[in-house]
């Protein structure tokens, strides 16, 4: 076998053939079937017979001949279909340039109809067929856009490799243009390990490239064929990885790694990287598949090709694939497998993989290493380019150590106990690799409580000490402190822990906290008044205090809360904690907010949008939205009274000013309010590792101090004197100075 092409999975929709299409196909198969066997009508009598789809059944039996002069009479049950019918074959030698593009009678056209010319079979006209510069020779592969075939290139007598693309898809621009990036792409790059392309183009209506000819296989045969040394697998794998970081040096993802689009040359064993049909330029937006659609191929794609993240793809994706490949050399399967393509992206995404030493006890724990690096599922933890992973594989070859670090005995242990169904239940995971071991130990738990006991004290400790890959803060919108704050805790713990954080912007306390309690995020910020009297959640330190703002506009008329009646006022967006304190602070003092013209805009609104007469706003003085605000002639400020205070003070907020210092609409030094506070706060059963990390970033000062210094955020000494009920390790961090 040599350069082959198979059917992309995740073909459109719009190429399945029509319900006709269906029916010629059916009969003309059945006919040459029958002609074979002696027990055919003529064929003017088929024809009569199908008389309103005769005319696409008489080019398609000449098809069948013409394809018949090329590849020559079939071999045993090797191509079912009979080429009988001489007396409809063309006399004398065909070339290709001279038929019409626009007519449907050609070479390829005949593989639509689900017959396809049977691989590997050598033309029985000793010049081929003339094809431009080429002469074409045999059928080398096929599949759902294009049928490739080995040539030789008039004039410098090279023997290449032809594709073409599929007449039956010359009316779907985006395959033809895909075509042609294919090409384009695998030519932009070139090196030992991945095909070279040598001319791109189109002769009569049929477009083409050509390409370098290999001789020999593509991986997926050689694996089902021989079995691999651990030797062998690097030799090739690095090869595949050499190639694939050229690809990238040039801006090139490939996103369709896999053992069919390796090819391993028979005259020295390299392995040659090929089909970029669903290559993207690293670093460009324009390409052809369109936003959001998953492609490649669901068991070797990386979890966030699978979920079709573009701002998430990178060389760690390609990475991610050879690493899939590896597995599938070692095992003889791929690392996830299902009944359906939808089943196996979700096995991608949320199932961990099986170490291959689970199912053989023969397997090269280097291999293993370097396999499991690839397949983590935080691009983080994989290798960082296909450079890289080619270092380790070449580090194999010389027998020195590698840099992938084995699993141990104890995270063994750990992940085989994660896959005990009752385990697994407790520890949220919800795919577990079910063996019928696990099934036997999830009897005997719930047969002996003394051993689920052990196993609950055991789990509890390893829960403690878990700190996830990458940790997902619950912020707020981008322009607020608590996103700053969130941003503040990315850098410490990326610069001090090499910790992968993710932050995610939302509309801010309410929404924070239902991601907490969904699993969405690990930590979250949010006021107080969300997490009154709520066990789920657990308050790790405050943070700062959130000082009520009554902001109006002037001229309105608006000289207290109670003018607000009736009166377009921004309380602040849904499921934001500033809501809640403004909707809390109105009933507090007998103020019906339901009376107001209620605004869902957040306060910044207000200096573009004249119809918002005030905003309630629930944030830090320094915020510097708001101080644009009260530095606007068109705004001022107005305090509580001292009455309206003391109410607010029985309920739980507590007694502020606001400093009127740089802010020219605010006439007082000092304006009376309360204020509320903003807490950094987890899962209830988070661990005492994540909570410490948290804590040790925000307080213990490195390099540049610590981040409640930067920020003005309390003091650790002042934080560990609010009076609340504290997260048992937010309480051990605070009681012990030394940590």
């Amino acid at each position: 076998m040599t350069m082959s092409e198979k059917p992309i999975d995740n073909y459109d929709a719009a190429d399945e053939p029509s319900d006709r299409e269906l029916r010629i196909s059916q009969l003309l198969a059945e006919f040459l079937k029958q002609e074979d066997e002696g027990t055919a009508v003529s064929r003017d009598e088929f024809l009569a017979a199908n008389e309103d789809v005769a005319d696409d059944l008489n080019v398609l039996l000449e098809m069948a001949n013409m394809i018949q002069k090329m590849a020559g009479p079939p071999s045993g049950d090797e191509f079912p279909v009979s080429m009988a019918g001489e007396d409809a074959t063309p006399k004398g030698p065909v070339n290709l340039d001279d038929t019409d593009p626009d007519n449907n009678d050609s070479l390829d056209f005949y593989l639509s109809s689900g017959a396809v010319p049977p691989i590997g079979t050598t033309s029985s006209m000793p010049e081929g067929f003339a094809f431009g510069d080429y002469q074409l020779l045999e059928v080398v592969g096929q599949g759902g856009m294009g049928i490739v075939y080995r040539a030789r290139q008039a004039g410098i007598n090279r023997e290449v490799a032809v594709k073409m693309i599929r007449s039956d898809r010359f009316r779907f621009d985006r395959d033809v243009a895909r075509f042609y990036k294919e090409a384009q792409t695998a030519g932009s790059t070139q090196h030992p390990n991945i095909v070279t392309v040598f001319d791109i183009g189109e002769v009569g209506g049929r477009h083409y490239y050509s390409m370098q000819y290999v001789e020999g296989t593509d991986l997926a045969s050689l694996n089902r064929e021989s079995h691999l040394s651990s030797r062998r697998m690097a030799e090739i794998l690095k090869d595949v990885a050499d190639g694939v970081h050229a690809a990238h040096e040039h801006g090139i993802l490939h996103r369709d790694l896999k053992p069919a689009n390796v090819l391993i040359r028979n005259s020295d064993g390299k392995a040659i990287v090929t089909d970029f049909g669903l290559a993207k330029q690293i670093d460009n937006e324009l390409d052809l598949t369109r936003s959001g659609d998953t492609v490649g191929t669901p068991s070797y794609m990386s979890p966030e090709q699978a979920r079709a993240d573009e701002g998430r793809m990178g060389a760690h994706s390609d990475v991610y694939s050879i690493g899939a490949i590896l597995y599938e050399l070692i095992t003889g399967v791929p690392p996830f497998k299902s009944d359906s393509a939808a089943s196996t992206v979700v096995e991608v995404l949320h199932r961990e993989v099986v170490p291959p030493s689970d199912m053989s006890s023969n397997v090269n724990r280097q291999l293993e290493a370097i396999c499991l690096k690839c397949l983590a599922k935080n691009p983080l933890s994989r290798y960082s380019s296909a450079k890289e992973l080619a270092g380790d594989f070449a580090r194999m070859l010389d027998g020195r150590p590698v840099n992938a670090v084995p699993i141990s005995k104890l995270g063994k242990s750990i992940r085989w106990l994660n896959n005990v169904p009752f385990i697994a239940r407790l520890s949220g995971n919800h795919f577990p690799n079910v063996s019928q071991t696990h099934k036997v130990v999830n009897h005997l738990l719930w047969v002996l409580p003394l051993l689920i006991l052990c196993s609950f004290v055991l789990w509890q400790n390893v829960r403690q000490s878990y700190v996830p890959d990458s940790i997902n803060i619950g912020t707020g919108m981008s322009d607020q402190f608590y996103h700053q704050v969130g941003t503040s805790l990315k850098d410490e713990l990326a610069n001090n822990y090499n910790q992968p954080t993710n932050i995610l912007n939302t509309s801010g306390s309410i929404e924070n906290v239902k991601l907490l309690k969904s699993g969405q995020v690990h930590i979250a910020i949010a006021q107080l008044e969300v997490l009154a009297n709520d066990n789920d959640i657990a308050k790790l330190t405050p943070l700062y205090a959130d000082k009520v703002h009554i902001v109006i506009r002037k001229g309105q008329g608006i000289q207290s809360l109670k003018d607000l009646e009736d009166r377009v006022v921004s309380l602040g967006p849904r499921d934001s904690g500033m809501r809640i304190t403004s909707e809390r602070v109105l009933s507090t003092l007998n103020i019906d907010h339901t009376k107001l013209q209620q605004s869902y805009k957040p306060f910044q609104a207000m200096l573009t949008d004249p119809a918002i007469e005030a905003g309630i706003v629930t944030t830090r003085t320094e915020n510097a939205v708001l101080r644009e605000l009260l530095n606007d002639n068109r705004f001022e400020l107005i305090g509580l009274t001292p009455q309206q205070i003391n109410d607010l003070t029985q309920i739980g907020y507590h007694r502020d000013r606001i400093s009127g210092k740089g802010l020219s609409q605010v006439e007082a030094e000092l304006t009376p309010t309360v204020a509320t506070m903003a807490f950094l706060v987890s899962n209830a059963n988070a661990g005492e590792a994540l909570v410490k990390r948290m804590l040790t970033a925000i307080f213990v000062p490195g390099e540049s101090g610590s981040i409640a210094g930067r920020l003005n955020l309390l003091s650790r000494t002042a934080a560990s004197q609010h009076p609340v009920d504290f997260h048992p390790a937010a309480l051990e961090f605070f009681a012990n100075s030394e940590l």
